[in-house]
């Protein structure tokens, strides 16, 4: 196939797309601000929702499973922005474990700036699909005549308006029940990433030890923290950075295990008085975590949590503890 464009002509595509994407200047408002107070309140009926969340996702999706098994041997791009982060790097994971072969988990902007094969598949998660960022991610598919551009969203595709109503996108609809997400995405992350479980034929049980027991907090108020974690609990990492971040509570480093013993482990040492460890491990990974612990200085408060759920669905217990 020959190309014709000038020299540079994809990188100024990829620079308008990147432009596209930047936010217009609004004016200071305090409209839509929300009392803490309330936002406690909100998020503590959202955390007594997700075993009913959990319970109907499990059920599974067949045109998610349909969709998802005719991607199989696609090169895949999964795109998440914000909470949704957590269950793209899920889904891309699935994807590498069924199949063995990469997928790639993004953020709109990376997809954007990103060179993107025309063969290649678009998986963009988004439970409200409103966002600009995810319209543009759309239109960016879309203008690039991907094989496929599928949205997996919880509204259903008669509400859709816009580059997300386009008849080439291919929408599935995640209903689940409980009360919509407040500031925090919290119920559609769980719900969205237990139907990529269940659309896998992960065998998921019934219920999840997370819903049953919660971590005893043993940090330190207004340290920095550094999450350590790997393949299997990954996406979970991401979604507790995601939430101290969002809400300003840390300034949050995450790492995993072994990238943490190049160099890292140094700098720890050196700021032990106002930072703390978390770590999230598996059955595969746990004794990597307690060795990597062992070794830490003692007046550097840790919290491990470990999920002995079978991989990769021990992810989803880790989900529950994050939110927790």
């Amino acid at each position: 196939m020959s190309n014709n464009r000038p020299p540079g002509a994809a990188k100024t595509q990829i620079r308008r797309r990147a432009t596209s994407m930047a936010p217009p200047p609004k004016e200071r408002s305090n409209a839509a601000y929300v009392p803490l107070r309330r936002r406690r309140e909100s998020y503590d009926v959202e955390l007594q929702s997700l075993e009913r969340t959990y319970a109907y996702a499990r059920s599974g999706s067949p045109a998610l499973q349909r969709v998802l098994e005719s991607l199989l041997w696609t090169p895949t791009w999964y795109v998440g922005n914000g909470g949704t982060m957590a269950v793209a790097q899920y889904a891309a994971e699935l994807h590498n474990e069924r199949t063995g072969r990469p997928a790639t988990a993004t953020t709109s902007l990376g997809f954007a700036t990103s060179r993107v094969a025309g063969g290649s598949a678009v998986v963009i998660i988004s439970a409200g699909a409103k966002h600009p960022d995810t319209a543009a991610t759309v239109r960016a598919a879309l203008d690039r005549n991907l094989a496929r551009v599928v949205l997996v969203t919880e509204r259903n595709r008669s509400e859709l308006t816009g580059a997300f109503a386009s008849p080439q996108v291919e929408v599935i609809s995640i209903p689940r029940p409980g009360p919509r997400d407040g500031f925090l995405a919290t119920n559609s992350v769980l719900s969205m990433a237990t139907a990529f479980a269940a659309a896998y034929s992960l065998q998921l049980p019934e219920t999840l030890p997370a819903f049953t027991t919660r971590p005893e907090m043993a940090l330190r108020p207004s340290d920095d923290l550094v999450i350590l974690s790997s393949v299997g609990t990954w996406s979970a990492a991401t979604d507790l950075e995601t939430r101290l971040v969002e809400t300003g509570l840390a300034t949050v480093q995450k790492t995993d295990f072994r990238n943490f013993a190049h160099g890292r482990h140094l700098g720890l040492s050196r700021m032990a008085g106002h930072v703390s460890v978390i770590a999230m491990s598996d059955a595969r990974t746990k004794t990597l975590a307690d060795a990597t612990l062992a070794l830490l200085p003692h007046d550097i408060p840790v919290l491990h949590l470990n999920s002995d759920v079978v991989y990769p669905i021990a992810n989803l217990d880790l989900l529950v503890r994050s939110m927790q």
